[in-house]
């Protein structure tokens, strides 16, 4: 059954004009709203689904300090709590663009068509991971699939997964669950890999690993959890059945930057924004936080940015030094 996700009202009033505005109510935006609003600056927390970002798709997490165990879920709610408890304003809409009006202000618009201007912003917007595009993808996330080996491949330790994808990310999934898993599928479309020659020698160097090329999955399939990949083989077109308990999707990711378009951020070559060791970016007045930077998609190091762009943030306000 697929859960519905409620959209939180949160007691905040809306206006106009505030201090800082963040993009994103993931958990690096969230923890960037808890520490503006504890630094007594006007916050508007601006995301287009609601709390908690890529929490609301987590089954279970058991790497966040002070939580052995806890679901994505039951995180999100408890950053609602702490929202609620601070009066953070939230609107949930999507941006569509930022400028810089020429009183330094920087204006938000929405695809509702509503403005909202800050002297300061903090982009969490996170980034979109890659899809297959397949019946079953959708349905099994976060219960046997997954777009992030480090974040839930412990939830898999003495079973059989599998790895789709054929870069560098497949390559150090592969290796990483190999250690941790009984067997370990790698799965790419291309007789080939694409990762680099020494990541392919680590990988394919464990003995519980297996090499499936050129082969390309069409469907996934279970009761409750997932339980099998259908392949087909892209040279005779030969359907095969792969019994497996969870699936690892790394085929790409691209971060949620296209609304910053008409201001000069600078963007890595992979299109993540560049910022220094205190989250400022190249524009003055801009931090930016968690998964988007592509620094170890975690949800700990994403809370870490959080609390460091509002704190560089305040900072800025209150003394309008930027370096």
């Amino acid at each position: 059954m697929q859960k519905i996700i409620l959209i939180p009202k949160l007691s905040g009033k809306i206006e106009e004009q505030y201090d800082v505005i963040i993009i994103g109510a993931g958990i690096a935006g969230s923890t960037a709203a808890i520490y503006t609003a504890r630094q007594a600056l006007k916050t508007l927390l601006i995301d287009k689904v609601g709390i908690g970002g890529n929490l609301l798709i987590t089954h279970n997490i058991e790497n966040y300090p002070g939580y052995p165990s806890i679901s994505g879920l039951e995180l999100a709610e408890k950053l609602e709590i702490q929202l609620k408890k601070l009066n953070v304003p939230i609107v949930f809409e999507e941006v569509k663009d930022v400028n810089l009006t020429e009183d330094n202000l920087f204006q938000v618009k929405t695809t509702l068509e509503k403005t909202y201007k800050a002297r300061a912003l903090i982009v969490a917007t996170g980034a979109e991971h890659a899809k297959l595009g397949i019946p079953g993808e959708k349905e099994f996330l976060g219960r046997g699939i997954s777009y992030c080996a480090t974040c839930d491949g412990p939830l898999f330790k003495g079973r059989n997964v599998a790895v789709i994808g054929g870069g560098n990310t497949a390559a150090t999934y592969v290796e990483y669950l190999s250690n941790i898993c009984k067997k370990v599928y790698w799965i790419h479309r291309r007789r080939e890999f694409r990762a680099e020659p020494h990541l392919q020698k680590i990988a394919l160097s464990k003995m519980n690993v297996e090499k499936l090329t050129p082969y390309k999955p069409i469907r996934f399939e279970g009761v409750e959890k997932l339980e099998k990949i259908i392949l087909e083989n892209l040279e005779n077109g030969e359907q095969t059945t792969l019994n497996v308990e969870g699936v690892f999707i790394a085929i790409g990711q691209k971060p949620n930057t296209e609304f910053l378009k008409n201001l000069p951020i600078k963007l890595k070559e992979n299109g993540y924004i560049e910022v220094d060791e205190r989250m400022r970016t190249n524009v003055k007045g801009v931090c930016a936080a968690g998964d988007v930077n592509g620094i170890e998609n975690q949800y700990i190091v994403a809370a870490g940015q959080g609390a460091t762009a509002a704190l560089t943030i305040a900072r800025y306000l209150k003394t309008g030094e930027w370096q």
